[in-house]
This record gives C-alpha cells, structure tokens and sequence, in this order.
C-alpha cells in the first residue's frame, strides 16, 4: 500500500527523531532497529521502505541530532550573555542526566570516532553547523584550543577535553 508523500516523510522524520533519541540514550550497539520502529509506532517492516540498513538510519540520526542542537544554540542568541546561558544550560544536571535529549556530540563522539566515514562526516558537518550557530567558526575554536594549550604547561596536567 502506498502512503502520500506528506504521510510519508511524516513517518519517515518519526522514524529519525526516535532513532536520534534513542541512539544518544543507548549508543548505536544498544538499540535495535525494531525498538526505533516501535517508538516511532511503525512495523519493524516498515524500515527498508525509508533506509537501507541500520547504518544509513544512523547517520540519518547524527544529521538530525545536529541539526537539532545547532537550531538550539541559534535559540539562545549571538550575544555574549546568550552564549552564556547557552553554556550554562548545556552544562546543567538536566543536560547531563538526559542524553536522549541531549547534544549528539556529547552522546556519540566515542562511537563515532570508531565508525564509518560517511557516519563520521554526518558528525562533522552537524558540529559545523553547530559553530556556527554559536557564532564561530572553527577556525576561531582551534585557534583558542591552542593557546590554551600553551598555557596549560606539560601534556600530561592539561585537562582530557583539550587533548
């Protein structure tokens, strides 16, 4: 049975946002393709007619993922005092104690960094955006990283993040 386009790139979004969710709360490994299904209230059948295999949903999530948290980041403003309490909410308890609706890099990097190219290459296009709409580039982040480093004394006492 065919669906109409609106339907089904309704469904197909369902499908992605619950598998984006899912995938921050677990990591890719510890959610199936019928549990994103059944929280998108679809037939695990009903997959292969939007995705070709679990790592096309994946990638698919990532993009989403950070689309989502480039679209926050751009809600909180360009000032300095927005910037601010972007940090501030990013670095909450609440943040921390939901990945599931949490930023995507925070959840996944681990797994993405041991994971295709094209996942790879969704991550970083999203962290991209995410500069961006955080009012940088990244240029600007790489060249603050590394005068911190040079501040930070031998390698061994500066802080994992900056590594």
């Amino acid at each position: 049975m065919r669906y109409p386009a609106k339907e089904t790139a309704a469904r197909h979004e369902r499908i992605v946002k619950e598998a984006s969710r899912l995938f921050r709360e677990r990591g890719f490994e510890n959610v199936t393709v019928g549990e994103v299904m059944q929280a998108a209230g679809l037939t695990h059948g009903a997959f292969y007619a939007h995705f070709g295999s679990k790592q096309e949903l994946e990638e698919a999530a990532v993009a989403y993922g950070q689309r989502v948290s480039a679209d926050r980041a751009r809600s909180y403003g360009a000032t300095k005092r927005d910037r601010r309490t972007f940090a501030d909410r990013y670095l909450s308890l609440r943040h921390r104690d939901n990945p599931g609706d949490g930023c995507t890099m925070a959840a996944l990097a681990q797994e993405v960094a041991r994971s295709t190219p094209e996942l790879k290459a969704a991550f970083e296009k999203g962290f991209e955006e995410i500069l961006s709409a955080q009012g940088g580039e990244r240029s600007h982040f790489s060249d603050s990283r590394i005068a911190r480093r040079s501040h930070a004394g031998p390698r061994g006492a500066e802080p994992e993040a900056l590594r």
